[in-house]
């Protein structure tokens, strides 16, 4: 009741007094807690190894969470050298006493590699343990396997299933998932209502990517009229967050003065802070920038490595402006071969411009033999996907 100020002040001092007390007449929970007050230093001056040896004290006590404890302990090193063989030990043991917490993470280092061998089947029966425990984590972790048919068969009705059941034991993160579920169509029908329902309610458990997607709600008008003001707001939370995706978006909306004066240097602070935390967008519209002489001083050499960047991180759009780049010589020597290499990735990975290059390569024989149902095959590809350049090259190939 002190650790948690229910019924009286909160006052960790009298919780760890307390814990201390029922300690020593045996109470393995209290001596649990105890641990958890010197790992933290509340109440307590905060004492790794104290923590550890009431972890011990506690999990030979038969406390569960203890053992899971102490599997976290030798996982970080918390008063101890690390040692991952000796985590996963704990967490096991944790696990096979009905911990789901530990369930959850014998799935994730299965699923990582981390001091197992990596075993996307291991993975998932643990997942599953932990859902079937009541573990939310867990729930939303088996959703995702689901998702991807990553150890499990591919069902998007049964990772559906176990998202909202995570998401309604108040996981924020499966909140968002299942918001993006119900946008994108995928184990039901598609609902932007519902998407904003729990893109809200992920974004009011302060989930920064949950604040994000409600803010591109807004910025759409998807399942509600379009507002930049409320756009803005949410994008900023979650920026400020630090989810790189929202600084994206917050740039674009200072670069084009949507809801705020137009303001450049803003745009470009918040695309390089995107781009520092990893963000393929982010780095991208930095590419942009030195490409265009946008926002940054003209210099195709940053703009080729800064695109370079992206594509590597699997930005479609980047590797089109890549085989551009290639294929004119713009601040390098021409190479055919590379644009060639470029635009196929991007066609690849679904980029409309680059599917439209491509069959221009193909159509002129430029760095690739001439094939006119190569052309005609990606041209088609492009016009199904949008690309107005492709819609006239199709009109020009059927009029001829």
């Amino acid at each position: 009741m002190y650790e948690t100020g229910l019924g009286v002040a909160k006052d960790d001092g009298q919780a760890a007094r307390l814990y201390g007390k029922a300690g020593e007449l045996g109470e393995a929970g209290a001596i649990n807690n105890l641990g958890v007050m010197y790992e933290q230093g509340r109440g307590v001056a905060k004492d790794p190894g104290a923590a550890l040896s009431l972890y011990r004290k506690a999990a030979s006590a038969g406390n569960v969470v203890a053992l899971r404890n102490l599997g976290a302990a030798y996982m970080k090193g918390l008063g101890t050298p690390k040692d991952v063989k000796a985590a996963v030990n704990w967490y096991r043991k944790a696990a096979e006493a009905g911990d789901g917490e530990a369930m959850t993470v014998l799935g994730d280092l299965y699923s990582s590699g981390v001091g197992v061998p990596k075993d996307d089947v291991q993975a998932a029966v643990w997942y599953s343990k932990a859902a079937e425990a009541g573990d939310a984590r867990g729930m939303r972790q088996l959703a995702i396997v689901y998702a991807s048919g990553q150890g499990l068969p591919q069902n998007d009705v049964q990772a559906m299933i176990w998202c909202r059941k995570s998401a309604e034991a108040g996981d924020a993160l499966a909140m968002t998932n299942l918001g993006a579920m119900y946008e994108n169509g995928r184990g039901a029908a598609r609902d932007e209502a519902e998407a904003l329902y729990w893109y809200r309610k992920a974004a009011e458990a302060g989930e920064p990517r949950g604040m994000n997607n409600l803010g591109a709600m807004y910025a759409q008008g998807s399942g509600v009229q379009r507002d930049d003001a409320q756009a803005l707001i949410w994008y900023r939370k979650a920026a400020e967050a630090g989810d790189s995706l929202a600084m994206v978006n917050l740039g674009f909306f200072y670069e084009n003065g949507r809801g705020v004066p137009q303001d450049i240097a803003r745009a470009m602070s918040w695309y390089r802070q995107a781009a520092d935390s990893g963000e393929a967008l982010g780095i991208r519209h930095v590419a942009f920038a030195y490409d265009n002489g946008a926002g940054l001083p003209q210099d195709e050499t940053l703009a080729l490595q800064w695109y370079l960047k992206a594509a590597e991180l699997g930005d479609a759009a980047s590797m089109t402006n890549l085989g551009v780049i290639y294929e004119y010589g713009r601040g390098l020597p021409a190479d055919v071969s590379r644009a060639l290499n470029w635009y196929r990735k991007a066609a690849e990975a679904g980029n409309p411009a680059g599917m439209y290059h491509l069959a221009v390569m193909y159509e002129i024989g430029r760095g690739v033999p001439k094939d006119d149902s190569q052309a005609l095959s990606w041209y088609r590809k492009a016009a199904d996907a949008g690309y107005p350049d492709a819609v006239e090259a199709l009109k020009r190939i059927n009029g001829r």
